[in-house]
Parts: C-alpha cells; sequence; structure tokens
C-alpha cells in the first residue's frame, strides 16, 4: 500500500489539516512540559543537570512549601564545607540551601551568613556565631544551639522544632512565624532581652 504524499494531503483536505496541525502542537507542549531525566523534579525541587544539586524551582513554591522540602541526610562534604569545618570561618558566607544537617559546626564564626532555607537538621551548632546571620526558611529540627550567638538572626519562617537553645543568646532575633515546639528555652535569652530560668530542667 502507497502512503499519500503528506504535502498533497495537506493540500487536499485543508480543514483536517488544520485540525491535525493542532493536535501536533498540543502534544508538542506537553511533552515539553514533561521533565526529561536530566531535569527531574521532586515536588518543588528539581535537580540542576550541570551541578546534580536539588534546587527550588523559583516562584512556584512559598516558603512554607520550601521549608518542608528542603535536602535531607548526612551532608556531602563538599570543598566549601571542608574548608569551614577546618578554618572554623565563614564570616558572611552565602550558604543558602545548603545542606548542612547532622554536620559539627560548634565553634564556627558565621558571623552574617545568608544560610536561608538550609537544611540544619540535627547539627551541633553550639558555641557558634550566628550574630546578625539570615536563617530563614531554614530547618534546624533537633539541632543543638547552645550557648550559641544568635543575637538580631532572622529565623522567621525557620523549623526549629525539637532544638536545644539553652544559654543562646537571642537579643533582637526575628522570630515571626518561626516552629518552636518542643525547644529547650533554659537560661537562654529572648528578643526581648528576658532570660528564661522557669523552663529548666532541674539542678540548672
Amino acid at each position: 500500500m502507497k502512503l499519500p504524499d503528506i504535502p498533497q494531503w495537506f493540500a487536499a483536505h485543508p480543514h483536517r489539516s488544520l485540525w491535525g496541525f493542532g493536535i501536533c502542537l498540543g502534544l508538542g507542549g506537553l511533552l515539553a512540559a514533561l521533565p526529561t531525566p536530566a531535569q527531574e523534579t521532586h515536588g518543588c525541587f528539581w535537580t540542576n543537570p550541570r551541578n546534580g544539586r536539588s534546587e527550588p524551582l523559583g516562584g512556584v513554591c512559598p516558603p512554607s512549601t520550601l521549608n518542608s522540602r528542603a535536602p535531607s541526610g548526612p551532608a556531602p562534604l563538599n570543598s566549601q564545607i571542608r574548608r569551614i569545618l577546618d578554618t572554623r570561618q565563614c564570616q558572611n558566607c552565602y550558604l543558602r540551601q545548603m545542606n548542612l544537617s547532622k554536620l559539627d559546626l560548634s565553634g564556627t564564626d558565621l558571623l552574617g551568613a545568608d544560610l536561608s532555607g538550609a537544611n540544619l537538621t540535627e547539627a551541633n551548632l553550639t558555641y557558634t556565631n550566628l550574630r546578625d546571620a539570615k536563617l530563614t526558611t531554614s530547618i534546624l529540627r533537633g539541632a543543638d544551639l547552645s550557648s550559641a550567638d544568635l543575637r538580631r538572626v532572622d529565623l522567621s519562617h525557620a523549623d526549629l522544632r525539637g532544638a536545644n537553645l539553652s544559654g543562646a543568646n537571642l537579643s533582637g532575633a526575628n522570630l515571626s512565624h518561626t516552629h518552636l515546639n518542643g525547644v529547650n528555652w533554659c537560661n537562654a535569652i529572648l528578643p526581648s532581652g528576658f532570660m528564661v530560668r522557669q523552663m529548666c530542667p532541674s539542678g540548672r
């Protein structure tokens, strides 16, 4: 069976050709919208094929959604993280959306660092200097922030559920819309400058 010449068929059937052309355009748009293996999407994040990192889809997800879908698991020790762990110095660093979960960052100087959306789940931040740092929408579930310097830190929309803030100084900190269930406030200095004492375990 001989197949008809496609251009001639379209010329002989103009109404059907327009209808078929519209279907082709619709299918093409649908296929183009689907993620390719190199650009796999996961909710509000996608895998960047250039660096293999999970990045947020800008303009799509509200801060609360981004907060819940931040990268999880042990943090990979890339060159920047290794340098921070070795020097304990990273003032004014750009660490947005970084996975720093379960890392020992105790005593690190992170003055003025931008940690917005970072994953600091169960990280050790004891005696860490986070003064004037930006931690909006970051995840600090179960993190140890005891005796940390959190003066004027921006923790708006952050998740601190189960975090240890005993002895931390939060004078002037922004805690608007912050999740604070299960936080240990023993001897912590609140944004107002008031020290919490009535929530300390016995013997402290």
